[in-house]
């Protein structure tokens, strides 16, 4: 009997754990056949008072001859199991001892026997070894069968050489070979027995180690959310540090803005201008459509931010600083590790209208995707589950971006990967809580309801805003109907694009794109895409919203997707992606802070 799933290193398992328990048994069976041949010897040696004839005579000699040397034997084979201990030889032969032991007893037991077919008809020696060295040694099918073979030749050829009755002789040859038989048999069952049993137990041992291994990675996974929890917490006290001055409405502040920015004033912005005592200005970064952008000191925690600053020429367009107003409260509504965090907002001394954020060291993702024209799906997947979730968190504060594209992800080496940026034409939905509660009050709306009503105000002319490639069909044909589904549908272009090396329309210029999103179905995605990713991206580029998925299910979904192909987090295709990005540039150094405009 052989094992279906029998490999070498099992094979080699089941021998050494035949050999030990073979070792055990010759420890507890070899001192009790000891005594049993020392009383052999001695009725061997005894004598009858009375006078014998030749034939017990002799039988009698050569009993215990066989019996000594039988103890003799004995008494070696039971040094080397009990001496197996003292060294790495005599285990080696005690382990390995066992088909001697064996083979000696199957010839031992006929040759008493046989010698006692002189005096008697008796074969209970060879019966007794031919049955107990089936039922106490477990040895190789060959070794087995060849050892009773010859055990059962030796018995037949005494018996017919030295039984005289030749009723007698029948019978004891059908004996002999119903013993060989039965013997053989048994010998078979039991070793069979022993392997199931034993590949059964290191089946199970298997099973409690992977059990023991999984319990030790979800206590591990475990401890690694609490450490998440307890870092989450002190970021959280970080960051109820850093907003002392939350984002609110300043419109008596805003009015003194316009007015210092009408007279030009503040237009020169140089390294070590300190802004509303809150930071400093410590160098340009870039210039932006609404103004520039500085790397700066937050004095409230000395930690380095970005500042963007409204300069006066572009502060004479109402559009243009209600567009900043409106990209700092949407941006400070979410709170994300994904979503770069708006610190502080306030009009300096000087006039300025200023807006404190949280400093992105990485790449945008825009340049990532001309550095590398194809990505691996289940990095993709990853990616695509972080920016969904973070989109979620923004869903959930009422806010939609309504610009999702690749110049507003930036990649970064830290958690979780990236950071999404430029709320600056963001929606913010009024809850119906804000609503009630402004209906309520005679003071005049603020926060997230004020912002609403700007954004009906300004969308009453049926105002296209967006970024032509990856616009959802609402956003063309009826923008005041945008809701979350018009991010996921910018989600799935850009899962598509960074997939598949190109955009699902086969179009160029922007009316071409209009028309394409509106109209024309997306080509599908290539065979070697996994069919979970290219139909939940189907789904996200559906023209109906009511079709597509939530942020939180294409969040799930594509993380599913990645876990099922072993992807890691998405900070460590991050890493790679940047690191690739800088060999394309041949510019090692990083790109700094968010955009502007």
């Amino acid at each position: 009997m052989t094992d279906d799933n029998s490999t070498p290193e099992l094979e080699r398992a089941l021998a050494r754990a035949t050999a030990e328990t073979n070792l055990r048994r010759l420890r507890v069976i070899l001192p009790m056949i000891l005594g049993l041949h020392a009383l052999g010897v001695w009725t061997g040696l005894s004598r009858p008072a009375s006078a014998v004839s030749e034939a017990v005579r002799t039988w009698l000699d050569n009993l215990w001859r066989l019996q000594a040397s039988g103890f003799v034997v004995a008494m070696i084979f039971t040094a080397i199991v009990y001496g197996a201990s003292r060294g790495p030889r005599l285990e080696r032969l005690a382990h390995n001892i066992t088909p001697v032991v064996f083979a000696f007893y199957l010839v031992w037991g006929p040759l008493v026997s046989g010698n006692a077919q002189r005096a008697r008809a008796n074969i209970d020696v060879f019966n007794f070894v031919m049955m107990g060295t089936a039922a106490f040694l477990l040895t190789p099918t060959t070794v087995t069968l060849a050892a009773q073979a010859l055990s059962t030749a030796i018995m037949l050829a005494a018996a017919w050489h030295f039984q005289r009755d030749q009723s007698v002789l029948r019978s004891i040859n059908v004996n002999v070979i119903t013993i060989a038989v039965g013997s053989a048999f048994l010998s078979r069952l039991l070793s069979s027995s022993f392997r199931r049993a034993e590949i059964d137990r290191r089946t199970i041992e298997a099973q409690k180690r992977e059990l023991e291994a999984l319990n030790r990675e979800l206590a591990a996974r475990v401890e690694r959310k609490a450490e998440e929890l307890v870092a989450k917490a002190v970021q959280v006290q970080s960051l109820a540090k850093q907003l002392q001055a939350r984002v609110r409405d300043r419109s008596e502040e805003l009015a003194r803005a316009l007015s210092k920015m009408h007279e030009g004033r503040g237009s020169d912005v140089g390294t070590g201008t300190v802004l509303g005592d809150r930071v400093k200005i410590l160098g340009r970064i870039a210039e932006g459509g609404m103004g520039a952008v500085f790397l700066g000191e937050d004095l409230a925690t000395g930690e380095r931010v970005a500042v963007k600053i409204v300069l006066a020429g572009e502060a004479q367009d109402v559009a243009t600083l209600q567009r900043f107003l409106r990209e700092s409260r949407a941006a400070a509504s979410v709170e994300h590790p994904a979503v770069a965090k708006t610190l502080h907002v306030d009009v300096s001394e000087q006039g300025l209208l200023f807006q404190v954020q949280e400093l992105v060291r990485g790449v945008a993702l825009s340049t990532v995707i001309n550095s590398k024209l194809r990505f691996s799906p289940n990095e993709v997947a990853r990616f695509g589950a972080t920016l969904a979730d973070a989109l979620r968190a923004a869903h959930a504060a009422g806010v939609v971006h309504r610009d999702i594209k690749p110049s507003n992800v930036m990649l970064t080496e830290d958690e979780p990967g990236l950071k999404l940026l430029d709320f600056g034409i963001a929606k913010v939905r009024a809850t119906p809580s804000t609503s009630l509660a402004s209906a309520a009050s005679d003071e005049p709306a603020s926060g997230a309801h004020a912002i609403a009503k700007q954004q009906a105000a300004l969308t009453q002319t049926h105002e296209i805003v967006g970024t032509p490639e990856f616009m959802a069909p609402e956003q063309i044909l009826t923008p005041t109907l945008v809701d979350d589904r018009t991010d996921v549908y910018a989600l799935g272009l850009l899962i598509y694009r960074l997939v598949e090396g190109h955009s699902p329309f086969r179009v160029s210029s922007v009316g071409e794109y209009l028309t394409a999103h509106t109209l024309q179905l997306p080509d599908p995605m290539s065979d070697d895409v996994p069919p979970a990713l290219a139909a939940l991206v189907s789904r996200c580029l559906s023209k109906d919203a009511r079709v597509r998925p939530s942020a939180f299910e294409v969040a799930s979904v594509l993380d599913a997707i990645a876990d099922e192909q072993g992807a890691p987090p998405f900070v460590t295709s991050a890493a790679s992606w940047l690191a690739y990005a800088r060999r394309s540039l041949d510019d090692p150094r990083t790109s700094i802070a968010p955009t502007l405009g």
